[in-house]
C-alpha cells in the first residue's frame, strides 16, 4: 500500500461469502471527475486549473494521480448558492470530442498540464501579466467567469490578504449582475482567474459556507510556483 508518498506492507486474509468468493474489502477509486476552470495557459502549451487540489471525499486528502485529462464542458444550469448551502455549474463534459489537455499532477495548489496548445491559441489576444503577490490590494477586483460563449468581468471587492499557504485572497462579490446569477460563488468557478489593475493576481478556490456572497483565492504567483 501506498500511502503519504510511503510503500506500506499489510497482511490481509480474505474472507469466503455466501457465493463461495472470497473479498478483501477494499475500496478501489480508479478515476475522479468534475467541473472546474483553467486558470491559465502559457504559451508552451502547460496550464494550471482550480487553484486547490482534487481531494478524497472520505479523507480529505489530495489525489495521488496517474493521469488525466481536460475536456470542453458545457454548463447547462447554475444553482445559485444558499447560506449553508452552497450553489453548483451543472453541465456535462463532452467525452465525444478531443480532449484538450493533459494532467500530469495534482497539487494543494491546484492540478498541472502540458499540451493546451489548442486553448492557448484559441485565447491568445487575452494574454495577461501575472502580479506579484506585494502588487495584490485591498479593494475592487474582478473575477473573470465563463458565461453564454463568452468571457465577463465581475467586481469584487477584497476584504484581506494573507501570505501563508492557503487562503490568500477574502473577497465579497459586489457585482449585481453575478449576484442575480449565481448569488456569489458556486461550485465549478474554482480556477476562476482574479484580475486587478489589468493584472492576473490569483484565482478563486473556496466558497464561504455560510454566506455564498464571499469566498477565498490563491496568488499566482504560489500557483505559478508549483512546487
Amino acid at each position: 500500500v501506498r500511502r503519504d508518498g510511503q510503500e506500506i506492507e499489510e497482511q490481509i486474509i480474505p474472507v469466503k461469502n455466501v457465493a463461495g468468493e472470497y473479498k478483501i474489502g477494499i475500496w478501489v477509486k480508479d478515476d475522479t471527475q468534475g467541473v472546474g476552470t483553467v486558470t491559465y495557459v502559457c504559451e508552451d502549451g502547460t496550464f494550471a486549473a482550480l487553484g486547490h487540489g482534487i481531494s478524497d471525499n472520505e479523507t480529505g486528502k489530495v489525489l495521488d494521480i496517474k493521469d488525466g485529462m481536460i475536456y470542453r464542458t458545457r454548463i447547462l444550469s447554475i444553482v445559485p448558492g444558499k447560506n449553508g448551502e452552497p450553489g453548483e455549474l451543472l453541465g456535462t463534459i463532452d467525452y465525444r470530442e478531443d480532449n484538450i489537455g493533459s494532467i500530469r499532477c495534482n497539487t494543494d495548489k491546484g492540478i498541472y498540464g502540458e499540451n493546451a496548445y489548442s486553448l492557448y491559441n484559441e485565447y491568445s489576444p487575452e494574454l495577461m501579466k501575472a502580479a506579484g503577490s506585494y502588487e495584490a490590494s485591498k479593494g475592487t477586483a474582478y473575477v473573470r467567469f465563463y458565461n453564454n460563449g463568452s468571457f465577463h468581468d465581475y467586481e469584487i471587492d477584497i476584504t484581506d490578504l494573507k501570505y501563508g499557504d492557503s487562503k490568500n485572497i477574502t473577497f465579497k462579490v459586489t457585482s449585481g449582475e453575478l449576484l442575480k446569477l449565481t448569488n456569489g460563488i458556486v461550485q465549478g468557478m474554482s480556477g476562476s482567474p482574479i484580475i486587478q489593475n489589468g493584472k492576473i493576481i490569483g484565482a478563486v478556490t473556496h466558497v464561504f459556507v455560510d454566506d455564498s456572497t464571499c469566498g477565498y483565492g490563491i496568488f499566482i504567483d504560489r500557483m505559478l510556483d508549483k512546487d
